[in-house]
């Protein structure tokens, strides 16, 4: 898979270790990931550019959200240019994993008018959670590559797996196939076969 990171430019004086680090670990799994407009940059390259170099960059940026698979974003940092990513790639209807440290969720969350299936949301306290996360995200990626299946539900199971995707901040998709798992690895019936 090809993954597109992204993060503020102004946050990663304070936090480009997590960034590296999600990088790294997003490359030991095995993929590609696009993030050097992020590491490969400095805010004082960004002001010293000239308009008609910027444009370009910004264009390179969208294509590189185009041909990815997934756009994996590190948010402990709030940008509104990271938050213009994000909307652009829920649009094009890529999976966006959106990480941040600490206790305060970014407010761009908020901003965001539909909570996507495809969006997940990961808060960390170090890089020891980031080491379990970003695997998980990588399948969870995969799994929403996956065959789509729909089904109808009484309206009270949709409420219930709606205030599931706002409380515990992950899809609805992700929270029922955790359960179909869950009850494949119980049935000893199926486990036989």
């Amino acid at each position: 898979m090809t993954i597109f990171f992204s993060g503020s430019l102004y946050g990663k004086e304070q936090f480009g270790d997590r960034y590296e680090k999600i990088v790294e670990l997003v490359k030991d799994q095995g993929h590609q990931i696009l993030a050097d407009h992020i590491l490969g940059t400095t805010h004082e390259q960004i002001q010293q550019r000239a308009a008609k170099d910027d444009a370009k960059q910004f264009k390179k940026i969208l294509d590189n959200i185009k041909k990815s698979d997934a756009v994996f974003v590190e948010l402990s940092h709030a940008s509104t240019s990271v938050g213009f990513f994000i909307a652009q790639a829920i649009s094009l209807g890529k999976p966006v994993i959106i990480f941040f440290g600490g206790t305060q969720e970014p407010h761009i969350l908020k901003s965001l008018e539909s909570f996507s299936e495809r969006m997940a949301v990961v808060r960390y306290r170090d890089t020891l959670d980031l080491e379990r996360e970003v695997p998980l995200m990588l399948d969870f990626v995969a799994e929403s590559q996956d065959t789509r299946f729909n089904f109808f539900v009484s309206p009270g199971i949709a409420s219930y797996l709606d205030w599931i995707s706002k409380e515990k901040r992950i899809p609805r998709s992700v929270y029922l196939r955790k359960l179909i798992d869950e009850d494949m690895a119980e049935n000893e019936e199926y486990i036989k076969e």
